[in-house]
């Protein structure tokens, strides 16, 4: 998908009925301002939304694309609307988690199976908030703690308000991993009635039910059963 998807609207009013809109600070928003196809910047994210010809009524369709190309007009589609972690206002979308962990897989010698990444809220023993990445290995890292710090730097390289909040701590600790057995992500989805072509593990959420959920089927405290801080 690399290549990206070649859009040809097929007369001026379909070209008009789709509008996107880039995220605001408080992740993908119906307020967000809309734009045409023909204001888009490339290699910027955004929302895809279906509108009359006039634009009076759209909604969000939940999709996330990212404009390769301007003539023709060619697309890559990146996640989903709800897929982003903003807990702290780093306003993390789901792109830039899957090429973190590309680059701190590649660097550790790491081979993930199924992941997924949850804010970690401040508590009494931890001042700042935080990110947790819950990672199955097939192959595991050389150095786990390495791995936890190629994620931190790999996204505050690839995000502006990421490296604002990590910078000297000041609105994010280091991300933490926990590292799972395989076939936890299969359990909780069999028991959850996700199991099949049609879902897919969220590979990043603004909350912690899914965290909660992984780390219980396992049965393990928050923070448990392996952590690694990239500090």
């Amino acid at each position: 998908m690399s290549a990206g998807r070649t859009w040809v609207p097929s007369s001026t009013a379909a070209s008009r009925s789709r509008r996107i809109a880039p995220p605001s600070r408080s992740g993908w928003v119906g307020r967000s301002r809309r734009h045409t196809v023909a204001d888009v910047e490339l290699d910027r994210p955004y929302a895809v939304a279906l509108t009359t010809p006039g634009g009076l009524w759209s909604y969000l369709l939940g999709d996330t694309v990212r404009f390769t190309a301007r003539d023709p007009l060619r697309l890559v589609i990146t996640g989903r609307t709800r897929h982003f972690v903003n807990a702290f206002g780093e306003n993390v979308i789901i792109e830039e988690i899957e090429q973190a962990l590309v680059v701190a897989c590649r660097r550790t010698g790491a081979e993930p199976g199924e992941f997924t990444v949850a804010p970690r809220y401040p508590s009494s023993g931890e001042a700042r908030g935080g990110h947790d990445w819950l990672v199955e290995f097939r192959v595991p890292p050389r150095d786990r703690h390495a791995f936890a710090r190629e994620l931190d730097d790999a996204l505050a390289a690839l995000n502006t308000d990421y490296r604002t909040k990590r910078t000297l701590d000041v609105g994010l600790v280091a991300p933490r991993l926990l590292e799972l057995p395989l076939g936890t992500f299969h359990r909780w989805m069999r028991e959850t009635g996700k199991l099949g072509d049609q879902h897919k593990v969220p590979r990043v959420m603004n909350d912690r039910a899914i965290a909660a959920a992984l780390l219980a089927e396992v049965g393990a405290r928050d923070g448990e059963p392996l952590v690694h801080s990239g500090s």
